[in-house]
């Protein structure tokens, strides 16, 4: 039996609450007892429809060199997405996924006692890499409609000395998008850094990107693990003023970036017939999830947000879950109550299993 560690942790790091990632097929098949191709995942946002084909070739071929270090700057891969989002090389830093670089952007700029602002319900890493670095979070609620409460916002940062206001665009687990008054307020009003989460931008009418790149003090991050299909590679990439990106560089760690996952990145970006294939086909089949007799709320994203009341959304899930499909029990974000799930897109024919279900679900607990 091991003794306890008698060097403590910090206490921020106490306060931490493991994230929570959803339950996988394999776990749903034990548990129920029924075999794994009868089991629909749509709980993760996921591409339901995998990386191009070209992906998997050019991976194929990389594995032969994993016993080299990656590339430690991958200018390639840097050129291919400066291309993809029309912004100078320079100002494009790829990561291990988003994560990756929430965890630089958190290591750089936030001493132990400083604050940073999040706007809940939303992605709940923000959280945890705060308070990984023995910092403050300061939450401001959304509205009854999850819209961004600006003006609040703003107040809250000046009041709380926030060092980031970390925003996501659209937003997880909501689906909304903000506007690009919204974000030049913010940007305008405060001496904060603005990180601005665009993982599900792909599916989105439109990107604030071009509307940010001359504001000092917005980091944007992006990702390939949504409309690429590359979840499994952890891959993503930051975009942000010269001086940012300095500072971003000397916090991350060194090769961050997988060698396979430089690769495959770089064969996606060359694919954009794939990609775009791909997301058309998401949000065609994402409207499809709107037809359900539950109240869903608008998405841009790969994903749309369900208010499952009378029922709590554990009762839901748990329901769901016994007939085979899985999806997210919002309960665990921070502020977001107890009757609302997050359902992925899938395929078309995944996506109308969900809609019966909970078509299903509703005429045997709500009418």
């Amino acid at each position: 039996m091991h003794s306890t560690c008698p060097v403590k942790p910090k206490e921020s790091v106490l306060q931490i609450k493991p994230y929570v990632a959803g339950k996988t097929i394999k776990e749903v098949a034990t548990e129920i007892g029924i075999n794994e191709d009868a089991i629909v995942k749509l709980a993760s946002n996921e591409n339901p429809y995998g990386a191009s084909p070209e992906v998997i070739d050019v991976m194929k071929s990389a594995v032969s060199l994993v016993n080299y270090y990656p590339e430690p700057d991958d200018v390639e891969l840097r050129e291919l997405i400066g291309d993809y989002v029309s912004v100078d090389p320079e100002l494009i830093l790829p990561t291990a996924g988003m994560d990756g670089l929430i965890d630089a952007l958190t290591r750089a700029y936030l001493n132990v006692g400083e604050s940073a602002l999040v706007i809940t319900p939303t992605f709940s890493y923000y959280e945890i890499a705060i308070l990984a670095n023995g910092a403050n979070v300061i939450n401001v609620p959304r509205d009854d409609d999850f819209v961004v409460p600006i003006d609040d916002v703003i107040e809250v940062a000046r009041e709380q000395e926030c060092k980031i206001v970390f925003l996501c665009s659209p937003n997880n687990p909501t689906g909304d998008v903000i506007s690009k008054e919204q974000i030049t307020k913010l940007s305008q009003s405060l001496d904060s850094l603005i990180f601005l989460d665009e993982a599900y931008v792909e599916f989105a009418k439109k990107s604030l990107l071009s509307d940010v790149l001359e504001l000092s003090n917005v980091v944007v991050g992006r990702t390939f693990s949504k409309a690429f299909g590359l979840a499994g590679l952890r891959i993503g990439y930051g975009i942000a003023p010269p001086d940012v990106i300095d500072v971003l560089k000397r916090s991350l760690t060194p090769f961050s970036v997988s060698l396979i996952a430089q690769h495959a990145a770089k064969a996606a970006l060359r694919d954009r017939e794939y990609l775009n294939n791909v997301i058309q086909k998401i949000v065609k089949t994402r409207s499809m999830l709107y037809n359900t007799q539950f109240k869903t709320f608008e998405s841009e994203a790969n994903f749309v947000l369900l208010d499952v009341s009378p029922l709590n959304s554990t009762e839901a899930t748990s329901w769901l879950l016994e007939r085979g499909l899985i999806v997210r029990d919002c309960s665990t974000f921070p502020g977001m109550g107890n009757s609302f799930i997050r359902v992925s897109v899938g395929t078309h024919e995944q996506t109308k299993m969900a809609v019966e279900l909970l078509d299903e679900l509703y005429d045997t607990y709500c009418k």
